[in-house]
Formats: C-alpha cells, sequence, structure tokens
C-alpha cells in the first residue's frame, strides 16, 4: 500500500504542473492563431504614432525584448486609440521581431509620418500594428503546447492505473493463454517518439527559420535526425507485428514451479517464417533503486526450436535452485520466455509467473494432453534435452573451429563487436560533425575537446571492428592472443592449471526486446580468471564453446 501511495503521488506530481502548464500554453497558442486568422479580414487604416519604446529585461545568457506603442487613427468617422502591437502580446527573445518593429515606430514618431494598422471594421475600437503570423513564435510555443498536455495526461493515466491496480505482492497465476507483451511496448515507444519529435522538429525548424541556413546553430539538427531514426524503427517494430500477427503461449503444466518440467507451445497469428527459432527460458533479479533499476540473470535455458505448422513446442527445466517469481521490497524476481527469429532481428517476451518449488509431490497429470503435448513423467530427477530442440550451431560471424592434434583452434570474428562498434563510430561522427559546425560560428577553444571525444569514440569503434582473438586449447596448454573490446589480450597457461571453462553474462537487461551477451572465463585452480572469448550472442552457442575447450583440455 506504501508503495502504490508513493507512485500514486509520483504521477501526481507531473499531472499538475506539466497539466496546468501546457494547457496555458495550448490556449495561447490557439489565441495567437485565432486573433491571426481574424485579423486577415481587417481593413488597413494610417495611424499617428503617439508613443514608441523599447522595455528590455537583462537575463544571463540573453536579454528579452517588447515594444510598445500607442497609436491613434480615424475610422467611421471617430477617433480610436490602441496600444495593440500584433496578434500576440507580450515580449520574447525570438529573432529580432521586437526591435525591428520598435525602429520602424520610433522612426515614425520622430519623423512625424503615419503608420499602416490594420482595424476590426466590425469592432473599430481594435487594431493591430502587425497582423501577420510570427512563424518562429509558433514554433517555439509548439512543443509548450502539445509535449506538455501530453506528459500531463500520461502522469494521469499512470495514476489511474495506480488507483485500478493489484499491489504487485499478491499472489498470481498464469492465464489460460499468454500473450506477448510488445503492443504495450509499442505504446510506450510511439509516446515517446511523439513527444521528441514534437519537442526537437520545431526547435530545429526555429533556428533555421531564425538564423538561416548555414553555421554553427545547424549543430541542433542533429535532434530533428534522431527523431526520425527512432519513427523509421517503431514504424518497423510496427510493421513486422503487423506482419507477425498475435502470438499465444500455453503452459503444461499451466502454473509451473521451480525444480519441475515446463512444457511450452507458441501458436503464431499468421503463417511464420520457416526455419529454427531460439527459446529462451530466462529467470532475473530486478533491485530497483532511486535513480535506476540493477538486473541480474539468475539462471537461463536456451534452446533452439523448428517451427511445424504455426506452432513451436519444447521442454524447459528450471532447477529447484532457481528462484520464484516474486517481490520484496524493491527486489523484484522475474520469469519471462523469450522468442528470436530465424534472422535473429526479432523478438517477442512472454512474461510467466512461477511458484516455488513443490517439494517431492509428483508431478500432476494431464495438461500435457490438452495440449497435444508428451506426457512429463512422474519422476523428473535431473534435466534433459527436450526432443524437439535443435543442436546450437555456430554462426560464421561468430567463430570458426579448426581441430588440432590433441585440440581445437577457435578463431573469434573481428565482426563480432560490430554493433557496437558501429554504435561507437556513429556517434563519434556526430561529435566531430557537431565540433566543426561550432568552430565555423565560434571559431576555435573548448569546442575542440568536444572533437577530441568524437575522434577517440571513433577511434575506439574501429578498434572494436578489427579486434580477432584466437583461442588454443590441448591437453597440454591454452594460448589465448588477440584483441578483446578495449584490451590487448595475450596469455598462456599449462592445461593442468584450468579448471573449468564457464559462461558469464558480460551485457544484457530485462528490456522487452533484450539479448544477453556472454563471455567464456577460465577459472584456475590458485583462484585467477581470464577471458578467453567473448561478444557471443547465445547461451547455447557460449555453452558448447565452453564443453569443446574443456573436451580439448582434457576436463
Amino acid at each position: 500500500m506504501k508503495n502504490k501511495v508513493g507512485l500514486l503521488l509520483f504521477w501526481l506530481v507531473f499531472v499538475l504542473p506539466f497539466g496546468g502548464f501546457g494547457f496555458l500554453a495550448a490556449s495561447q497558442l490557439v489565441e495567437m492563431i485565432h486573433g491571426w486568422q481574424s485579423a486577415r479580414g481587417w481593413v488597413a487604416v494610417e495611424a499617428q504614432v503617439l508613443q514608441a519604446d523599447l522595455e528590455t529585461e537583462a537575463g544571463r545568457n540573453s536579454s528579452t525584448y517588447e515594444a510598445q506603442t500607442r497609436y491613434a487613427y480615424r475610422y467611421g468617422g471617430k477617433t480610436y486609440e490602441s496600444s495593440r502591437l500584433g496578434v500576440a502580446r507580450g515580449g520574447d527573445n525570438i529573432g529580432d521581431w521586437q526591435l525591428a518593429q520598435y525602429r520602424v515606430l520610433r522612426d515614425a514618431l520622430e519623423k512625424g509620418t503615419p503608420v499602416t494598422v490594420w482595424v476590426n471594421p466590425s469592432q473599430p475600437s481594435q487594431a493591430v500594428v502587425n497582423r501577420n503570423l510570427r512563424v518562429g513564435q509558433v514554433l517555439f510555443m509548439l512543443p509548450f503546447a502539445t509535449v506538455f498536455p501530453l506528459v500531463g495526461l500520461g502522469a494521469g493515466l499512470g495514476a489511474w492505473w495506480t488507483t485500478r491496480s493489484k499491489p504487485k505482492g499478491e499472489a498470481r497465476t498464469n492465464p489460460p493463454r499468454i500473450s506477448s507483451d510488445e503492443r504495450e511496448g509499442q505504446w510506450m515507444v510511439f509516446g515517446f517518439v511523439l513527444c521528441w519529435n514534437l519537442l526537437t522538429f520545431p526547435l530545429g525548424a526555429l533556428v533555421l527559420v531564425e538564423r538561416g541556413l548555414w553555421g554553427g546553430h545547424l549543430a541542433v539538427l542533429i535532434f530533428p535526425l534522431i527523431g526520425v531514426g527512432l519513427t523509421r524503427w517503431w514504424a518497423q517494430d510496427v510493421r513486422d507485428s503487423h506482419r507477425i500477427g498475435r502470438m499465444t503461449l500455453t503452459l503444461a503444466p499451466g502454473q509451473p514451479a521451480v525444480g519441475r518440467p515446463l512444457w511450452a507451445r507458441i501458436e503464431f497469428g499468421k503463417p511464420p517464417e520457416g526455419g529454427i527459432y531460439t527459446l529462451r527460458l530466462v529467470n532475473e533479479e530486478i533491485n530497483q533503486g532511486r535513480k535506476h533499476q540493477d538486473t541480474r540473470l539468475l539462471w537461463e535455458q536456451e534452446l533452439r526450436v523448428r517451427e511445424a505448422g504455426g506452432v513451436l513446442t519444447c521442454r524447459f527445466d528450471p532447477p529447484a535452485t532457481s528462484q520464484a517469481s516474486g517481490l520484496n521490497g524493491r527486489r523484484r524476481i522475474t520469469w519471462r520466455l523469450n522468442l528470436v527469429w530465424p534472422d535473429g532481428k526479432i523478438s517477442r517476451n512472454f512474461p510467466l509467473i512461477v511458484s516455488p518449488s513443490l517439494g517431492s509431490a509428483p508431478v500432476p497429470a494431464g495438461p500435457e494432453a490438452e495440449l497435444h503435448l508428451p506426457v512429463i513423467p512422474e519422476t523428473h530427477k535431473a534435466p534433459s534435452t527436450a526432443p524437439l530442440a535443435e543442436p546450437a550451431a555456430l554462426p560464421a560471424s561468430l567463430a570458426t573451429l579448426t581441430p588440432l592434434d590433441g585440440g581445437l583452434r577457435i578463431d573469434f570474428s573481428a565482426r563480432r563487436h560490430r554493433d557496437t562498434a558501429r554504435a561507437f563510430i556513429v556517434v563519434g561522427a556526430a561529435f566531430i560533425t557537431v565540433t566543426g559546425l561550432m568552430l565555423l560560428r565560434l571559431g576555435g577553444g573548448p569546442e575542440l575537446v568536444f572533437g577530441l571525444v568524437g575522434l577517440g569514440l571513433m577511434v575506439t569503434g574501429v578498434r572494436l571492428w578489427t579486434a580477432p582473438l584466437r583461442v588454443e586449447a590441448t591437453g597440454q596448454r591454452l594460448i589465448v592472443r588477440g584483441q578483446s573490446p578495449f584490451k590487448q589480450v595475450n596469455g598462456e597457461w599449462p592445461a593442468t592449471s584450468v579448471q573449468r571453462i564457464v559462461p558469464v553474462v558480460s551485457a544484457g537487461g530485462a528490456d522487452r526486446d533484450s539479448h544477453h551477451t556472454y563471455s567464456l572465463r577460465a577459472e584456475f585452480a590458485g583462484g585467477g580468471k581470464y577471458t578467453v572469448g567473448d561478444g557471443i550472442r547465445s547461451r547455447a552457442v557460449a555453452d558448447m564453446l565452453a564443453r569443446k575447450i574443456q573436451d580439448a583440455l582434457g576436463k
């Protein structure tokens, strides 16, 4: 209950200020556009300037100006006075519009020449000096009038969901048919991408409108370009979802428990792509901190399953040492079934609830027949390989195996870190581009540090892209030569000193489409540890390579 109240207060903190300010900005924007639309039908009349002043408010980085005036005009045989300058009221520092209007009015006042004003024929007391719509002002107000109300609306929906949701600590069970969670993630990504684009595109356009098409200010266009990439990525994910259709997962037994075998059946909504799919049953611990959350992999089993008739069927064997689903303060234990397509580009997650161990109670019979699955035997003492699982295949982009006399050699490809290397190179190129644009406007100085950071990122990316690694394992010795992501690797040890080779998680998380990356670690009798392989994106492949190295060492 305490966590629920805290979460509700968190949402309300966003609802009130963001929603209120957003509503105010939206009403001002609507009023400005309505005033401009109305003024298009007003008539031109000559007026005499009576007053022209410029009010200046100095700020830390810039000054805000407001041109103020008072003028007299005649319409319909009557004399009127007005002080309205444009369709929007108040001062600003957007471009030089306020200064330009002040200069025109001051010159007219000093020389005694009339100026043209626009009068509302249906209400002659209303007049304006400049009836044009300021595009820069509209672009400046647009993010506040759209993003802020959306954030307030989202926070309001979050508060409503909090009041209706059940506490996470309550006992839960799996539904008969479990749906994948991509739709929830797509809506969250859509909200983020929409807010990002509504914020960055108007501000990028504002910079171009007010400062021209060339100069250091063009660096701000990087953010709209990021928005284009995010939109393209989200649209591709939505297209994939429509192409794949709705998928469902059925379990046998319907409420699995740790230490008991679990059969899974995934049915595709539309005819799937043929081939071998990768399924991972993942048990994770999520610790929610005040500023971030930390995810730790507790246990994972990976199977490769061939699609048959739009259905995937396999068996998992969660050990009794794994942890059941539950919530204890900020510590949460979760289970999920991760499905990866044969090309590795699409993945889906199915959240599961796994109960604590049932001890020595017999495995209930019956549910498997309903799913047309093989019957789970009543006694199951040790994990076994599911009969429908395919053996793990070694991707050519990761490594190649070469037999040696009394052992083997593994040549890890330099391309195994290509995704990370590409990210470093792209970010580094962006930093260097921004530096170049800033130097055009500001000259040398601190901006060079920004460029040096970009150069360092690009160099790191190139090193990652060209980082081969060779491992030789025989009955006499273990040799490692090459390049790991950030350091040179060069080691040789007697085979007798190696206790075992174990796969360890080197990167990954609990996101909807996240994949763990594994390294191979050699553990020695003296207590030392050494990485003998990295960049492996499959637990099954990591297990296979670890076994092969241990077999070659005679372990």
